[in-house]
């Protein structure tokens, strides 16, 4: 079960395109909790905490949390976009 501290927080929403083909490198969300929305196309995900591989598609919404390390890639066919949201210290620290 991953939790989140109460914390006194900002948002960032940014919106980010994935041609195919496009990898997101390794990395993690210990500092910064995100939500990602995909908006359309799908991605892949190669997570440290989940042995086979899980593709999210338009629709879908992931919470991000600590103890996550993850990498993505976009196998389809088409540009994959996502709204992701980070949760960050309202002192503007990750």
């Amino acid at each position: 079960k991953n939790t989140l501290p109460l914390l006194t927080v900002a948002e960032l929403a940014r919106r980010s395109e994935g041609e195919p083909g496009t990898v997101v490198p390794w990395h993690s969300h210990d500092d910064r909790p995100a939500i990602m929305n995909v908006i359309s196309g799908e991605l892949t995900e190669y997570a440290s905490h989940c042995a086979v591989p899980v593709t999210y598609k338009a629709g879908d919404h992931v919470a991000e949390g600590p103890r996550l390390s993850h990498w993505r890639q976009n196998h389809g066919s088409e540009t994959t976009i996502l709204v992701s949201t980070d949760l960050l210290r309202k002192d503007g620290s990750d």
